[in-house]
């Protein structure tokens, strides 16, 4: 569907690879929501429908499965089966009255003779006569191909093609109206049980009736105005004319569909336009020209992705930035991010150019504190990032405005409404404060005075500024304003962003989490949180290989592999990630003996083969870099473990490296009916795209990485790493903690006190705010001194001493990754549609006196408060309907669950579930009758119990449970 400025018609194929794309459409991408759909009889499930146009050659995946009905090119690679099985309905498009010069049948057309009848002036395609029998039947084909993929119907576009022809040719008016309507009644003869959506087609709707199932028009009250390329309202007389017509279509049967375009920087108009045609009874969409999936109204899904902007072209290997984890906004950024719902993308400027227009899930564009914009490249930059803007984009500058040429620089100043000249000042004197926000500065350490990187600069009229400078630059009075939040976004500026220690560690001198929250504009509401399932706070173990075949002090005689799974894996009853070193379990490595292979392989088999190990592959040869051209190649002697003559090799080979190495595992070490599941990165963690996409293709997760040591020595969230590192098209998952060898100073010693530490890492990332799940993460060389055994005992029983649900590793992962694909709708102040492939099942709130209406919601099984936020849970459903309410009515709900549970029911007069864990269950349920007997069926034994005072109830389960309490409702006090 090309939609058109009113009065116009559109075109079929040029969104599909267009060169005559115009000023204003650079992409098809809509998203139509509206009320429940009733096409000819056809009658959607109630509820708000999502309706999703997308002309990519590629459509992601993730839109097929969040919309119930797509509109998308026969031409797509896409796969229907997901979305057919959720019951979504995918239409496919048909241009049936114009032919586009690229359209990739069109060669065809004309070896068929297909009559043109001129040009559509506006889109330079060839008008098709509509009255000639072959066009009827190659159209027919065309949809064919389209049945064939399982498309449940058509999209008509072009239909008022047919009144450019009529202008030409007057007098066939008839014979070219009447071939329209034949053509289409002909379609659906052929294909009897797909339905059709016309793009307009007002003056052939009416012979219609039965055969199409719905209609949609554009630019009913506000538009845009491609010669003035502006926003504009309609004029009156002609939406008056418009609305007419349509009432019209309606009052024969048809669903009426309304997209209007709006200025993405005017909500207010959106919604008022929304409210005015759904108060006509209509379905509404309020978009913008681009036409990129952007929904301003009625409801619009959370734009939740970041584009971190990064890069520089330094000589000194050691200030390259090429890998994104380089950058400041992955080391210091990110974690604040993700905690306030947002995922981070990044675009390396030095290399690739930004996307145009940038994708709707974008909320924000971040430049990076140490981003060196190539010259070239500095005024097409600047063009990009201020059209982000003018589409609500908001726009974040840290440590500088990063445009040094001087035209660039002042052009960019003045659109962002910033004052003063912006020039850096070489002399500055006398500086002082002149304001300085307690609430937002002062946040790990005291704002410090420095006369560096100080440029008379304001920030715009209206903004929020957190500090302001006074100071004087050769005899002339400046104000420099480097910290303030304003509509478009906002700036932190150097020196007064972080101060970093002798040491290097970064201090934060304003508050990542208020600033961030305050120039991105959050809003109350869910976000995804990977800390937590079903109410309790995640704990996972995984187990580096290194050190497998050491011989440990511990024990005599023993393996420091032995060690581990004698005194760790066997004595703590949670999955434990569990990976090797495929050359050291070989024998490979130089200066092992003859027969350490079978005794190694032997020990390796009886650790994979307990019941709570997950296999993992730490490599063939432990790379220690994976790239040779990675800066941080210099710090080691070698690639990679030294091998004996007799398996040396030059390079490390990602492929031998990755999918020899699990090939191994699944063949010679596993027991029936387990398989690797996880690749665990070595060495430096910093693997290229090109090595994380071997894991994706074998099917398995991949996890290392990330520096997560915030403790007494490391006191800043600087030392909280992110979730994860998205580049090249892959994901890396990171360790949510550190392992012990940052904590041991790389073994330095002493090796009973650095992993102590980590248990203080997980107060530190529980309060004030819950910022990881806990990770028991470290190398099987802990085996090989008593101190670091007995230090790792310790740091298992204090994590299992608190309330935790145990995952896996590959679970963690598999969250996180499902974190970056939930969509979050937001219906109003008290209703939220949460969508995602149900790895991830818990989302955070802000406490506010709200609390999930159980009632009213649809896939919320529960819910659990922590410091100052409460805890969402669902049931893995894809679609989640989440409604709240400051006075719910009683419903039984889980508070909590030490295990993975599933409800088989969960009502008010009954609740039916099971649980199962490696240990025994704790599951606390609220919502019941205050100080009610009730009884309780565990695994068919009945037992009486009784819930408390607030109408709570606690279970202490075996194992594995089967839990009903049949009569909830009934319960005597």
């Amino acid at each position: 569907m090309k939609l058109m400025p009113f009065g116009q018609t559109a075109h079929p194929e040029s969104a599909v690879g267009s060169s005559r794309a115009s000023a204003y459409l650079n992409a098809v991408l809509l998203w139509l929501l509206g009320w429940p759909l009733v096409f000819g009889g056809w009658s959607q499930c109630a509820g708000s429908e999502y309706f999703y146009v997308d002309y990519s050659r590629t459509v992601s995946p993730v839109n097929l499965r969040l919309y119930d009905l797509s509109i998308i090119s026969p031409d797509a690679e896409v796969d229907l089966t997901g979305g057919h099985k959720l019951g979504h309905q995918f239409f496919s498009y048909l241009s049936i009255g114009e032919v586009a010069a690229d359209a990739p049948y069109r060669e065809k057309a004309i070896s068929r003779k297909i009559p043109f009848f001129g040009k559509n002036e506006f889109w330079q395609s060839d008008l098709v006569d509509l009255s000639h029998p072959d066009w009827t039947q190659f159209v027919i084909e065309l949809a064919g191909v389209s049945v064939q993929k399982h498309f449940d119907g058509f999209f008509l576009d072009t239909v008022d093609s047919v009144e450019l022809l009529v202008q030409k040719y007057p007098g066939r008016a008839e014979a070219f109206r009447s071939g329209q309507a034949s053509l289409i009644k002909k379609l659906k003869a052929a294909y009897p049980d797909k339905k059709i959506i016309l793009n307009r087609g007002f003056p052939v709707i009416d012979q219609l009736v039965g055969i199409v199932d719905g209609m949609l028009i554009e630019s009913v009250f506000q538009t845009y105005d491609g010669t003035k390329k502006a926003y504009v309202a309609v004029a009156p007389a002609a939406t008056e004319e418009l609305l007419r017509k349509i009432k019209k279509v309606k009052d024969a049967g048809f669903a009426i569909y309304i997209i209007d375009y709006v200025d993405p920087g005017n909500p207010a108009l959106a919604t008022e336009t929304a409210k005015k045609i759904e108060g006509l009874g209509y379905h509404a969409l309020i978009t913008t020209i681009a036409l990129d999936g952007r929904v301003l109204a009625p409801f619009a899904a959370k734009s939740r992705h970041l584009l971190a902007l990064f890069g520089n072209q330094s000589s000194q290997l050691a200030s390259l930035i090429k890998y994104p984890t380089d950058s400041f906004v992955t080391k210091y950024v990110q974690m604040v991010v993700e905690w306030l719902g947002y995922e981070v993308d990044y675009l390396n400027v030095v290399t690739d150019s930004p996307p145009a227009p940038l994708d709707s899930k974008y909320a924000g564009i971040i430049l990076d504190r140490y981003l060196e914009i190539p010259p070239v490249k500095e005024r097409a930059l600047a063009d990009w990032l201020l059209a982000q803007k003018d589409q609500g984009v908001k726009l974040i500058f840290l440590g500088d405005i990063h445009f040094n040429e001087e035209e660039t620089q002042s052009r960019i100043l003045k659109a962002l409404g910033m004052q003063g000249s912006g020039t850096l000042l070489s002399r500055p004197q006398n500086l002082q404060i002149r304001s300085l926000a307690q609430g937002m500065m002062n946040y790990e350490t005291k704002v410090r005075l420095r006369p560096q990187n100080l440029r008379d600069l304001q920030a715009p009229v209206g903004a929020q500024i957190y500090v302001s400078l006074s100071l004087t630059n050769e005899n002339h009075p400046c104000t420099f304003e480097p910290v303030f939040t304003t509509a478009w976004g906002g700036m932190v500026l150097d020196p007064f962003i972080t101060f970093q220690r002798p040491d290097f560690l970064e201090l934060w001198l304003c508050d990542p989490f208020q600033y961030f929250s305050a120039a991105l504009g959050v809003t109350e509401g869910p976000v995804p949180d990977t800390t937590t399932r079903d109410g309790l706070r995640i704990l996972y173990s995984h187990i580096d290989g290194d050190g497998f075949a050491d011989k440990s002090l511990v024990e005599t005689g023993k393996r420091s592999a032995e060690i581990i799974r004698d005194q760790i894996i066997k004595a703590y009853p949670i999955p434990i990630t569990f990976s090797i070193i495929e050359a050291e379990i070989r024998g490979r490595l130089v200066n092992q003996k003859p027969g350490d292979q079978q005794t190694l392989k032997e020990i390796a088999r009886s650790i994979f083969a307990l019941p709570n190990v997950q296999a993992g592959s730490h490599s063939y040869t432990h790379p220690f870099f994976w790239d040779e051209s990675d800066r941080t190649a210099a710090a080691y002697e070698g690639q990679n473990l030294v091998l004996a003559d007799a398996f040396r090799q030059d390079k490390v080979d990602l492929s031998r490296e990755i999918v020899g190495s699990v090939k191994y595992i699944n063949d010679e070490l596993l027991p029936p009916g387990k398989k690797v599941s996880v690749f665990l990165w070595s060495g430096n963690c910093r693997p290229p795209p090109e090595a994380i996409r071997l894991t994706r293709e074998l099917g398995i997760e991949n996890m290392n990485g990330g520096e997560t040591l915030i403790s007494a020595r490391y006191p800043s969230i600087s030392s909280v790493s992110p979730r994860a590192i998205s580049w090249g098209g892959e994901l890396q998952v990171y360790a949510a903690n550190q392992n012990e060898n940052e904590f041991n100073d790389n073994w330095h010693g002493p090796y009973y006190g650095g992993y102590i530490h980590t248990i203080e890492t997980f107060k530190r990332t529980e309060t004030p705010r819950r910022l990881k799940p806990m990770n028991i993460y470290y190398h099987l060389f802990c085996g090989d001194y008593p101190d670091a055994t007995k230090v790792l005992r310790e740091v298992y029983e204090f994590a299992l001493s608190r309330p935790v649900h145990s995952l896996t590793a590959v679970q963690y992962a598999e969250m996180v990754r499902d974190s970056r694909a939930t969509t979050i709708i937001k219906q109003s102040n008290n209703h939220w549609l949460l969508m995602n492939q149900g790895q991830l099942r818990t989302f955070r709130m802000a406490a506010s006196g709200v609390s999930p209406d159980l009632f009213a919601c649809k896939g919320v099984t529960g819910f659990n408060y922590g410091t100052n936020v409460i805890y969402i849970h669902t049931d893995g459903s894809p679609k989640v309907e989440l409604v709240l309410s400051s006075r719910p009515k009683r419903h039984p709900y889980l508070i909590s669950s030490s295990a993975e549970i599933s409800f088989q029911k969960l009502a008010p007069d009954q609740i039916a579930f099971t649980v199962a864990d490696l240990r025994p269950i704790t599951v606390e349920l609220g919502g019941l009758p205050a100080e009610a007997k009730l009884n309780v069926a565990v695994n068919q034994e009945s037992r009486s119990v009784r819930s408390d005072a607030q109408g709570r109830l606690t279970l202490t389960l075996p194992a594995d449970a089967k839990v009903i309490i049949p009569e909830v409702l009934s319960a005597s006090k």
